[in-house]
């Protein structure tokens, strides 16, 4: 038999400024709605029933690097870090070639990762962040 335990919970920065204050149940109850895994593409999406788009994967950095663990041993960044290996490995997405008609995939990886490098250097250190960022620069 398998168990489960529920709770509710508000994902967000820790902001002493805003205490208990009625004016911020917005920041504290809606602070992960950017982040939507989509179950198709098994990346990050503007919403779970779209297609992943490339274009917003450094908006989607900035708000993981802030975010407290989502539970034991899960985090925002390893949704990035999930969404950045598979367009590494040759995933598409909106606004890419074959998908759109913006910018490639190594430049969007380039751009989500100097706009976002807490997403490397906190998930495999700076060596991993050199080596990705040299691949991203030599590629686009």
């Amino acid at each position: 038999m398998v168990k489960y335990l529920w709770e509710v919970v508000a994902i967000h920065p820790k902001v002493s400024a805003i205490g208990g204050d009625a004016r911020f149940d917005g920041f504290r109850r809606n602070w992960l709605n950017i982040l939507q895994l989509s179950p198709h593409w098994r990346m990050l999406a503007n919403h779970a029933a779209s297609d992943t788009c490339a274009f917003c994967y450094y908006e989607y950095a900035d708000i993981a690097e802030r975010t407290p663990a989502l539970a034991k041993g899960a985090t925002a960044l390893d949704l990035i870090r999930q969404t950045l290996d598979r367009i590494m490995g040759g995933a598409d997405a909106y606004g890419m070639p074959g998908h759109g008609a913006f910018l490639n995939s190594r430049r969007i990886l380039f751009l989500t990762v100097n706009r976002g490098p807490g997403v490397y250097r906190r998930q495999q250190g700076p060596a991993m962040a050199r080596d990705q960022l040299r691949e991203a620069e030599g590629l686009g």
